[in-house]
């Protein structure tokens, strides 16, 4: 006589499998948006997004003050004479999100004065 070994059958199996792939879908969706909201994530995005503009600025000399919005990030530029001296000018940017200040660049900047004709 034959032993019947007892097994799952294929839709059993079939059914597992489609369970585990949804299990792992949402197990990398949750540590995806995680990974997003991380507070180190947000200073680094912000700290990149401050270098940028501060480069963008004194590349193209745009020594006013703005305010810029990337996606959720706030940038805010400020332009002021350095302790009164004409040539000197400080410039701040600010990235914030939600009103929290999650990056700050600060640099003292010579502007040559204008050649008289």
């Amino acid at each position: 006589m034959q032993k019947r070994l007892s097994a799952s059958s294929l839709v059993e199996i079939t059914v597992a499998a489609v369970i585990l792939v949804l299990v792992f879908t949402l197990a990398l969706t949750i540590c995806a948006q995680l990974g997003q909201h991380h507070p180190a994530q947000r200073q680094l995005r912000g700290q990149q997004l401050v270098q940028q503009l501060a480069a963008t600025t004194i590349r193209t000399h745009a020594w006013y003050a703005k305010t810029t919005m990337v996606g959720p990030i706030t940038l805010e530029r400020i332009v002021s004479p350095y302790q009164g001296k004409p040539h000197l000018l400080q410039l701040q940017i600010q990235a914030m999100e939600q009103d929290e200040i999650i990056a700050h660049y600060q640099e003292v900047i010579y502007v040559p004065p204008s050649p008289t004709p």
